[in-house]
């Protein structure tokens, strides 16, 4: 498992080529892919759209301790400002020269039984890619769901499991030799913070155990997800963006205009465009299902469809939407995450 991990959280970061026509179009995202067991960390997949448009790649396997042990409120006299936050949970400490990734779309996946994994990853504010030996950090929020830690545990193969404590709660500890290039150890740290909340830290790259423990102890947990407040109002609002941003056949002002910035990126609509037409025109969304991880933040986990080359075809991506003073919008980092010409993300003329 933890080998399945550390082999998408590299192959998430490999260059995805398209035919010739396309060559200078070459599009990098993050899918996800479906667990049996626990999710942590997954990105599974790439997928190039072309204006509003999913092209599928499928991928392979992909500060201080806190003293936080039941869910409570952040203390409003607090003076630890947090470096992160996904799903009512703060990170208080990262490894020196890692950021909460600006150009990772956040993940969402739908398990089994129902619950959902918010994931959230931190990578090296240089913008350095991901993969070999480079440190990485994911954390997985699962709330609603509290996992059997010791049928957990019996189910792992491929990695060495231990038992430690994260603030005296009980956690299972995966440990696995990364894969060449790679030469490091990675970590997976999976714990119940209360009940119907599991949480998982893992690293990649040059991350210490120490490092990751120190994560996890720093975490504060907060007792649910902060929503907007109209729920209802905001999910219809996040619904119709994403509609708006990924639906081919339309004029590229009202795609863009459902994209922070989106004049910014008339070039590299018309470009996608000219390169696909087909894949352009026949883009559509067929399922959305919306995730809050903040007030003004959410994840659309969408599955599209197309035609390319004449043939039909289905892409998932998790796209992220802000809440932008009044007016909910694809991020210009999720939608270049989706549609990213470059790994600095759209291209600018």
């Amino acid at each position: 498992m933890a080998e399945e991990l550390a082999n998408l959280m590299r192959s998430a970061t490999d260059s995805l080529v398209l035919p010739s026509s396309a060559a200078e179009e070459v599009i990098s995202s993050y899918r996800r892919k479906r667990r049996r067991r626990l999710a942590t960390l997954c990105v599974a997949g790439a997928v190039a759209v072309a204006a509003a448009v999913a092209v599928p790649l499928a991928t392979t396997n992909s500060a201080s301790k806190g003293n936080v042990n039941r869910l409570v409120p952040a203390s409003p006299s607090t003076t630890v400002v947090p470096l992160a936050s996904v799903s009512g949970i703060d990170i208080t400490y990262l490894p020196e020269g890692l950021v909460a990734a600006p150009n990772f779309v956040l993940g969402a996946m739908i398990k089994e039984n129902g619950h959902s994994s918010i994931s959230q990853y931190y990578q090296p504010a240089s913008g350095q890619t991901l993969g070999g030996d480079t440190p990485g950090i994911s954390l997985a929020v699962q709330r609603g769901y509290t996992t059997d830690l010791d049928g957990f545990a019996e189910q792992s193969k491929g990695s060495t499991e231990s038992w430690t404590t994260v603030r005296g709660k009980r956690a299972l500890l995966q440990t696995l030799q990364a894969i060449a290039p790679a030469t490091t150890v990675t970590y997976e740290l999976t714990w119940v913070e209360a009940p119907n909340v599991t949480l998982t830290v893992f690293s990649s790259g040059k991350v210490s155990q120490t490092e990751v423990m120190r994560v996890a102890d720093g975490l504060v947990v907060h007792p649910a997800v902060p929503l907007p407040a109209d729920p209802a109002a905001a999910n219809a609002a996040v619904r119709q963006v994403v509609l708006q941003a990924f639906t081919g056949g339309q004029s590229s002002d009202v795609t863009l205009r459902a994209i922070e910035n989106g004049k910014e990126l008339t070039p590299v609509l018309a470009k996608l465009t000219e390169s696909d037409p087909e894949l352009v025109r026949t883009v559509r969304v067929q399922t959305i299902k919306v995730y809050f991880v903040s007030a003004d933040q959410a994840i659309a986990s969408t599955m599209l469809t197309y035609r390319q080359g004449g043939f039909p075809q289905t892409s998932e991506a998790d796209v992220t939407v802000n809440d932008t003073g009044g007016h909910w919008l694809v991020s210009e980092s999720s939608y270049c995450g989706v549609i990213a010409v470059t790994t600095g993300g759209c291209p600018r003329p």
